[in-house]
């Protein structure tokens, strides 16, 4: 998977803004009772009777610091057990008149249990310790603020669960369903192995599947052609966080699970990208750009990749937008304003269909409402030559610096940035780098040793025409607390720091 900067808007189910070592601050996404329920495995309200803490061990994946690659971190977590006297049951007790519960308590997001006063406990069930566990965003509060959950849980405790949700046009937070009806969409389609199931969406876009029993579906608003649906999230984020078909759900055996369809009208392109040889080129971004009847260029809020404007190509050299609106469209590659370093795109020339350089020579593509515009095939304009950049890493006692991250960026002829690229030296502390001809790379090292961060004022290599690259050297000698101004910003270039001019 390429490396690439992807801004995206999501549901998330909790969302939280941190430093490296303190939470600043955090927010729920709003949910309703029936959700929290539905997310639940122990459901009950009960009162603290005593807590005690603990400091556990919590492992947790996300993108390592300095690298590329995602991994789990190890840190210390304080948390509060308290055992509560069971005063009502809603699910998963059991029959027990007392539960131990968990939360974590050592972020500004945490959730602390106040001895002698009630809650509503939704809990989770931690497999790996047999423990319940519960935290700040899932819905656990005094019962003093819990009167609307108290009234569906003892309304709905007994009954499956119901899908539902909103149908329209707009935004997803702001959903417009005034042109359903003028376009036949009618119905929303619930299915599994066992069955098919139909729901009307009614005049304000909304549908109700009850008594819905617990397994997996798919779901889908039924559509003419000339609409679709968008995704929750583009593909490239689905593939980034795992996520395979996303009409599919899984209902749990008790709650609620809401599911939005943002509809867009679906004008559609596809066609095959080949290089100057003829052959496909896969995983090369095509970009989309809206542009005006006098040939201006439309201004879009949100980057390609949230807008649907921009994707990668397949093995075959195949691409196909759908979601479109109708208007004039540039086609081409390299056409935003970021490339990642180590990606197909950065070998190639910037080009525009039917297979020109320049912008002023490209022929946008008309696209009529809902309609499909295909067979939009061509060549790249050409490649650009590569290099490779040579280094080894220091530390300034002279030892070669194993293992250690080096970081780079590249200034392009046609573009304003590329992103930071992370790579790690071997044994010897030597690097390489695959280098393009006019290009300049901006490369750094850091280190941490004996509990010291450790950085290396930057070069910046310039990747001349017939003009030898020479081995570059990076000495781990500046205190890494981000005051070493010749270390790189890493998307700006200093001026007096070159090599191989």
């Amino acid at each position: 998977m390429k490396s690439k900067i992807v801004f995206f808007v999501s549901a998330f189910f909790v969302f939280l803004f941190f430093s490296f070592e303190t939470v600043r601050a955090c927010s729920c996404a709003a949910r309703e009772t029936c959700q929290y329920f539905s997310d639940a495995k122990v459901v009950f309200v009960g009162r603290v009777l005593d807590s005690t803490e603990k400091t556990a061990a919590v492992k947790r994946r996300g993108q390592q610091i300095g690298s590329n690659e995602w991994g789990e971190t190890e840190y210390s977590e304080k948390r509060q057990i308290s055992r509560l006297r069971v005063e009502e049951s809603f699910i998963g007790t059991g029959g027990r008149t007392e539960l131990s519960v968990e939360t974590e308590i050592s972020s500004s997001c945490g959730l602390t249990l106040q001895k002698d006063v009630s809650y509503i406990i939704y809990a989770g069930i931690n497999e790996a310790e047999n423990t319940l566990t519960t935290h700040f965003c899932s819905g656990t509060k005094p019962v003093s603020a819990a009167r609307e959950d108290l009234i569906y849980l003892r309304a709905n405790k007994n009954n499956r669960s119901v899908v539902s949700g909103r149908v329209g046009f707009g935004k997803f937070r702001e959903l417009n369903p005034a042109r359903l009806l003028e376009y036949g969409v009618t119905t929303v389609s619930l299915e599994n192995e066992e069955k098919q199931q139909q729901a009307n969406i009614e005049q304000n876009g909304l549908y109700n599947f009850l008594n819905v029993s617990p397994g997996k579906y798919k779901i889908k608003v039924v559509l003419p052609d000339f609409l679709t649906a968008i995704d929750d999230y583009n593909p490239g984020i689905a593939e980034e966080l795992g996520i395979g078909d996303q009409s599919e759900i899984e209902v749990s055996e008790h709650g609620c699970l809401k599911k939005d369809f943002l509809l867009e009208e679906n004008g559609r392109i596809g066609g095959r990208i080949t290089g100057a040889d003829g052959k496909p080129v896969e995983d090369i971004t095509v970009y989309l750009v809206p542009v005006s009847k006098t040939g201006r260029k439309i201004k879009q809020e949100d980057a390609c990749y949230d807008n649907g404007l921009c994707l990668d190509t397949d093995k075959n050299g195949n691409y196909f937008f759908k979601g479109l609106k109708a208007g004039r469209y540039l086609i081409g590659v390299r056409l935003g304003d970021y490339i990642g370093n180590d990606s197909t795109d950065a070998a190639y020339i910037k080009t525009y269909f039917p297979g020109v350089a320049a912008e002023k020579n490209a022929v946008p593509v008309n696209i009529k409402f809902g309609a499909l515009t295909d067979k939009v095939d061509f060549k790249l304009t050409g490649k650009y030559r590569e290099g490779e950049i040579k280094g080894r890493v220091f530390y300034k006692d002279n030892r070669p610096a194993a293992n250690v991250r080096v970081r780079y960026v590249a200034r392009t002829p046609d573009l304003k940035e590329n992103g930071i690229t992370f790579i790690k030296t071997d044994e010897n502390g030597r690097f390489s780098i695959a280098a393009y001809e006019n290009h300049a790379y901006l490369i750094g090292a850091l280190a941490d040793e004996n509990n010291e961060s450790l950085e290396a004022v930057a070069v910046v290599v310039n990747v001349l025409p017939k003009k030898e690259i020479k081995e570059i050297k990076l000495v781990l000698d500046q205190n890494g607390n981000g005051n070493c101004k010749k270390c790189g910003g890493y998307m700006e270039f200093p001026t007096k720091i070159l090599h191989n001019k």
